[in-house]
């Protein structure tokens, strides 16, 4: 196109010029007609013929046209009288005027007629010298052409063979059939395909050879052939027909891919067991650049493919492990590999995982280095279990080692294989002195007899518990509470409580309680002792003698019976409010005996609190104030007699 508004553009200024031109030759004419006008005593007209006559040969109608109009209004203004007007008076001049346009306009259209057969004329001439360089072209073309199409035929690596479609014949082979049919190219000439070449499908050959003569041409036919009698073989068959030294022959082309689809599936099997794997399979260059980055990297790491691929490994490297990628890359660029490296990368979302990484250089078939394979491993739930365990084995530890109880680790073979400092402490034995001893050595000789039987107890699951006494390294023997468990790893756990303490403190309670109990029931009063939601949990021998009930061993409301009908709501609801606000309080009613006499107390009530507070018990005493009461009211009586 733009050849072509070259072509305008050139044309345009062409005419332009040509105007030009004719109003140069005009005025040019009539400045020298001018000029001589002194000399020449008559008008003529006949010299403005010669610029029309060259404006219309070189330049067209159009051209000399303008130099004709131009010529009769200067002719008319400037040389004829009246000078310089434009109206001609003479007959002759007027005549001369019609004669010079006349001859003008006939000039200017006999010129044009010429140039233009001229221009066509040339024009042919320029096409046929195009058509005759064209065809000189076409032929050099042709001649490269078809030593160009020789030589790709016989150094294609594909099979390539000519044969007549008519018999078969094989007419041109090139040198790949010969390396396949395992025959020279001058021996295979002239010998009929079929020779060579069986299809295992005849199905197959009949429906090829069909579409093939209905169509002119088969491609890309997928087909099992049998070379020389040999294993079966894949191949893509191609076939056209084309004429050929002046017969119809068949061009095919033959290519074998038993190897290519057997490549082609394990690279496939590859890519799903990539694409398929759970672990991190990324493809870098050397310096980073991700090539390649599969499900489990999306994954594992967060970043699609899209976000990755092209980016820089980098981005998924923590600031303070770049040297270390940039090492590695390093080593494995230099054909090492590494392997099984413990490390940490950061996802997407900013988190830090632990992986295990497995880096290694990717070779193409040369071997040459062309690339870094990385696999990256989820490691971050083994490493919490790691610290999990360490955690767990000291916290085991700390607890074994620094628990106020003794702790011994008994050996399936029943020897001592640890103990904690408490157990030391308590036998009077350092630790080393521990190991290889064995149960019977630390107990006394009558409990030596439950050992057997508590082994076959703990060694089917189960736990043991006893209280047994121990030697001490000095001779003195403690008591203990046992405990005796079997550990998953088929090791005994034994604790040792010393409750050497425990008993004399529960003798001092016992002794405790019974001075407690023989001063409570020594005294007059009645008295009780209640739980802190206010049921009771004992009574005096004083209230059972008075009120007349059995005594029980799991006392609770039965004070409400010796209560009068009409003090027990006034009574319960004092003893609930009491029970709410903690507080203690004096309350005076009536209880009735087992005579069935009701007699006047005054109850009192003190809770017992503990260290934080807390109340746990409630105690209350009922003083009988029944003879106090009666000497009140004489007094009274008494008084009223001897006012006047």
């Amino acid at each position: 196109m733009r050849s072509d508004l070259g072509k305008i553009g050139s044309w345009k200024q062409s005419e332009v010029r040509a105007y030009l031109l004719a109003v140069l030759l005009t005025g040019l004419t009539l400045g020298l007609r001018m000029l001589l006008s002194g000399k020449l005593q008559d008008v003529t007209v006949i010299e403005f013929t010669v610029p029309i006559l060259l404006s219309a040969y070189l330049g067209g109608v159009g051209p000399g046209l303008l130099s004709t109009a131009l010529s009769a209004l200067g002719v008319s203004y400037f040389l004829q009288d009246p000078i310089r007007e434009m109206r001609i008076t003479s007959d002759l001049g007027w005549w001369e005027t019609q004669v010079l346009v006349a001859s003008g306009i006939l000039i200017s259209f006999l010129c044009g007629m010429v140039r233009r057969t001229r221009i066509s004329l040339q024009k042919s001439l320029d096409e046929i010298e195009a058509a005759k360089t064209a065809v000189q072209s076409a032929e050099a073309a042709l001649g490269e052409s078809e030593d160009l199409f020789g030589k790709a035929f016989r150094l294609s690596p594909d099979c390539l063979a000519i044969s007549r479609l008519c018999d078969d014949t094989m007419m041109e082979v090139n040198e790949a059939v010969s390396r396949l049919w395992g025959e020279p190219v001058e021996w295979i000439i002239g010998k009929p395909a079929m020779e060579f070449v069986e299809w295992v499908d005849p199905a197959d050959m009949a429906e090829f050879s069909v579409r093939l003569r209905n169509h002119g041409e088969c491609l890309n036919w997928r087909t099992v052939l049998r070379i020389h009698q040999r294993e079966a073989r894949e191949f893509d068959l191609s076939c056209r027909i084309i004429n050929f030294r002046g017969e119809t022959c068949v061009l095919t082309v033959m290519r074998e891919v038993s190897e290519r689809l057997r490549a082609e599936r394990a690279v496939s099997e590859l890519a799903a067991i990539v694409e398929s794997s759970d672990d991190a399979i990324i493809g870098k260059d050397f310096d980073g650049i991700v090539r390649s980055w599969n499900a489990g990297a999306e994954k594992l790491f967060g970043y699609t493919a899209a976000e990755m691929v092209g980016k820089s490994i980098m981005k998924v490297v923590p600031p303070d492990r770049v040297d270390q990628e940039n090492e590695l890359l390093s080593r494995v660029s230099s054909g090492d590999v590494s392997r099984h490296r413990d490390t940490v990368r950061r996802c997407k979302d900013g988190t830090f995982i632990d992986v295990l990484l497995t880096a290694s250089p990717i070779r193409d078939a040369e071997q040459n280095i062309t690339g870094i394979s990385a696999v990256a491993h989820d490691i971050t739930e083994r490493k919490r279990g790691e610290a999990a365990l360490l955690a767990s084995e000291s916290r085991y530890r700390a607890l074994f080692e620094y628990a106020p109880d003794g702790m011994l680790i008994v050996a399936a073979s029943g020897e001592f294989q640890d103990a904690n400092t408490s157990a030391c402490q308590m036998l009077g034995l350092p630790r080393e002195d521990l190991a290889g001893l064995r149960p019977r050595d630390i107990v006394i000789e009558e409990d030596a007899a439950h050992l057997g039987p508590a082994l076959g107890i703990v060694r089917a699951w189960d736990s043991y518990y006893a209280e047994w006494r121990f030697r001490r390294r000095d001779g003195s023997s403690f008591p203990a509470d046992v405990l005796a468990r079997r550990m998953p790893d088929g090791n005994l756990l034994v604790v040792l409580r010393d409750v050497s303490q425990r008993q004399k403190l529960e003798q001092a309670m016992s002794a405790s309680e019974e001075r407690f109990r023989t001063m409570a029931n020594t005294i007059p009063q009645l008295a009780w002792i209640a739980a802190a939601d206010g049921s009771i949990s004992w009574y005096n021998d004083r209230w059972y003698e008075y009120t007349g009930q059995a005594p029980i061993d799991q006392p609770g409301r039965e004070w409400e019976e010796s209560i009068p009908l009409d003090r027990l709501s006034q009574v319960h609801a004092k003893w609930t409010q009491l029970i709410q606000i903690g507080a203690p309080f004096d309350l005076e009613f009536p209880i009735i005996g087992t005579d069935g006499h009701e007699r006047a107390f005054l109850t009192k009530v003190q809770p017992l609190r503990d260290r934080e507070g807390t109340i746990v018990e409630w105690i209350g005493t009922n003083t009988d104030v029944e003879e106090l009461k009666q000497a009140e009211e004489r007094v009274r009586t008494l008084n009223a007699d001897l006012e006047p």
